[in-house]
């Protein structure tokens, strides 16, 4: 399940999102419900963001081992206005680096699913988004320090594997410019499940699903910002002549 004694690993990974939406903007002011003193204007959001993720993995042995995610990326947004104008934001480089330690509780012979429980801390070596110096830039980086903790089982039945976990994230408060703010305790599952093709190929299903507390700013719930958020992954992995790929589709 984890590296042996002096046993380490190297895996790169790239990933490319892109969204884009469409808002409505009031410059005025409403004196009633139904009408409004200004103008209304239509613009339209593009985000891009690239990330390429350098992870490294170490075993110390006694089924322990150490995680290192250094993450390094490039954002941009293009925000259009119905006038013709348009402004431009992008930012590069080192995002916030994770470090995390894994120890395996529990093996299948056991007669318990192998479990391994996890402890991680995603720093703030990102650019803090509360600190930005112009309009022209934007953060890849959270500005806040995550302790999280997960419990992670697999059970194996050929051709099957079957895979969950429970995770828990909670990030320190920290004085930024509009106060005093605490983002709220995160938790979740994930549920899933790999199938063997042959000795070569596999298939893979998971489910995840992560719930977010409120924000607190000096102490006040902020509405509107807790979170629920799934996603489904389908993959594909395959291993040939020492060679190994995989495709993700979510």
């Amino acid at each position: 399940m984890l590296l042996g004694k002096y046993q380490y690993t190297y895996e790169p990974s790239l990933s490319y999102a892109y969204s884009s939406y469409e808002k409505i903007v009031i410059d005025g002011f409403t004196v009633f419900p139904v009408l409004v003193v200004g103008d209304i204007v239509s613009e339209k959001l593009k985000r891009e963001i690239i990330t390429n993720n350098h992870a490294f993995r170490f075993g110390f042995g006694n089924d322990m081992q150490m995680d290192i995610v250094i993450p390094i990326g490039y954002e941009k947004e293009e925000l259009f206005r119905e006038d013709g104008t348009e402004e431009t934001r992008r930012s590069d480089g080192l995002g916030d680096i994770s470090l995390g330690l894994s120890y395996q509780l529990l093996k299948s012979h056991s007669n318990w699913p192998d479990t391994i429980a996890a402890f991680n801390w995603k720093t703030t070596t990102g650019e803090d988004p509360y600190r930005l110096v112009t309009n022209d830039e934007l953060s890849l980086g959270s500005g806040f320090d995550t302790y999280g903790f997960s419990l992670t089982s697999i059970a194996t039945s050929d051709p099957i594997v079957l895979f969950g976990g429970y995770s828990l994230n909670y990030t320190e408060s920290d004085t930024k410019q509009i106060g005093q703010v605490q983002p709220g305790i995160s938790n979740g599952f994930t549920l899933g499940m790999a199938l063997a093709l042959n000795f070569d190929t596999s298939l893979s299903f998971n489910l995840q699903y992560l719930h977010t507390d409120k924000t607190e700013i000096n102490g006040q719930n902020i509405k509107g910002t807790d979170l629920i958020t799934s996603t489904f992954g389908v993959g594909l992995s395959i291993a040939k002549g020492g060679s190994y790929a995989c495709l993700l589709y979510t």
